[in-house]
């Protein structure tokens, strides 16, 4: 089964990044930006 993350982000770019390669390292497959 493959897992996504969606984000709302209201914080800086660069800690998106951090936070999305974080979703990664722990299973998620996809990542979503709204």
């Amino acid at each position: 089964m493959k897992f996504g993350i969606e984000f709302v982000p209201q914080i800086p770019l660069n800690e998106l990044v951090d936070l999305v390669k974080l979703a990664e390292d722990v299973g998620f497959e996809y990542a979503w930006i709204t």
